[in-house]
């Protein structure tokens, strides 16, 4: 996966947690992008969480985004 790539990808998976009021369960993260290859949604999730975007409250297993 390229950088426009996984750029692209960073922005379906913000959308989707917006649109999931900024917080999604994991689970339901992985099925909405089931149709991509789970290695570059873990890519792009690990991605996000080093730049700060992301992060993942253990006790409810949701990831929730950093506006």
């Amino acid at each position: 996966m390229d950088e426009r790539q996984r750029e692209d990808r960073i922005q379906g998976v913000t959308a989707a947690i917006e649109k999931n009021g900024c917080a999604i369960k994991r689970e339901d993260l992985y099925k909405k992008f089931k149709n991509t290859d789970r290695d570059n949604l873990k890519s792009t999730i690990e991605t996000m969480k080093r730049r700060g975007m992301l992060k993942y409250d253990i006790d409810r297993d949701k990831y929730r985004l950093i506006l």
